[in-house]
């Protein structure tokens, strides 16, 4: 059986812009519930802070040389990183240098909360929104990938509304469409073609 690795204690962070929301209410790949908070590099403090606690109560004080050395895997990721980049090169929406970002887990549905701590449903809250989580620092290993700390999730408290980022975002279908009546009578329809077409690209 393997050895129990430190748990730091649970916080509530500062607030944060959520991308990826859609991880609240749907798993992963890996059967994980994995939203993406986006942290201003201004309110890192509380997420440095429990990250250290858990090296140190993991690791001892030969586990601060291994982290600075980047030999025990850090969850806070630099908002400019390459992990901050898409398959393309682009930087993701939301990233930057002024910003990093973490990528936090749950076995279990998040629990997700208004401004009036009244339950909401997960799937209303989209990404680029910002919020408050619940967050619990851990230690981990596995043989691949050797030492690291993570941290799991367990609530959101939606706060306020931003402009939606992220590729998993709805579009509003008033933006593109109108109300037309077809007039079918000439048996003939509307070609969709417009001054400024771009078909002509493609030929």
């Amino acid at each position: 059986m393997a050895d129990r690795k430190y748990i730091g204690a649970e916080f509530k962070t500062p607030l944060v812009r959520i991308s990826y929301a859609h991880g609240l209410s749907k798993v992963n790949d890996s059967d994980k519930y994995m939203p993406t908070l986006i942290i201003p590099n201004a309110d890192l403090g509380a997420f440095q802070n429990a990250v250290a606690d858990v090296v140190k109560n993991e690791w001892n004080e030969k586990g601060i040389e291994r982290f600075k050395k980047s030999l025990i895997k850090n969850p806070i990721l630099k908002g400019d990183s390459k992990s901050a980049h898409d398959k393309s090169g682009e930087l993701k929406a939301g990233m930057g240098p002024d910003v990093s970002f973490i990528r936090p887990w749950s076995k279990d549905p998040i629990k997700c909360f208004g401004p009036d701590v009244l339950p909401m449903d997960g799937k209303d809250i989209k990404s680029g929104w910002w919020g408050y989580a619940v967050l619990t620092p851990f230690a981990w290993h596995n043989e691949e990938q050797g030492d690291g700390v993570g941290f799991w999730i367990s609530m959101w408290q939606h706060i306020k509304e931003d402009e939606v980022i992220g590729g998993g975002r709805e579009t509003d279908p008033n933006k593109f469409f109108e109300n037309e009546k077809i007039d079918t009578s000439d048996g003939e329809g509307d070609s969709g073609s417009s001054d400024g077409d771009a078909s002509s690209l493609f030929d």
